[in-house]
């Protein structure tokens, strides 16, 4: 089922449209990266009915490796709201901000 937000690792709400920052693996270590929310589920697990799974798509920004220049990612699903922390787009280096701005 579809949901409008969900409450984020500092207690603050999260939308669709918003920016948020994720953990990802990048290679044998963790990295982190900024991206969009698009869409918010919850489902019911299929063995274990009184567990939520989550479901969050985002689009987010390549920026881990100092010689690319940052591009947009194919869309992903995160599953663990603890896990992401809401940001004001106003705070993002311009670059991101302007590969965010082009999401639909």
């Amino acid at each position: 089922m579809e949901t409008d937000s969900f409450t984020d690792k500092l207690g603050h709400e999260v939308y669709v449209g918003d920016d948020i920052i994720y953990g990802h693996n990048l290679g044998r270590c963790a990295g982190l990266r900024i991206g969009r929310v698009l869409k918010i589920r919850m489902e019911r697990d299929g063995i274990h009915n009184d567990l939520i799974s989550w479901k969050i798509t985002v689009q987010g920004v390549d920026d881990d490796w100092d010689h690319n220049e940052p591009s947009l990612c194919r869309k992903g699903t995160l599953q663990f709201p603890k896990r992401i922390m809401r940001v004001d787009t106003n705070t993002l280096p311009d670059n991101i901000q302007e590969l965010l701005r082009n999401i639909k």
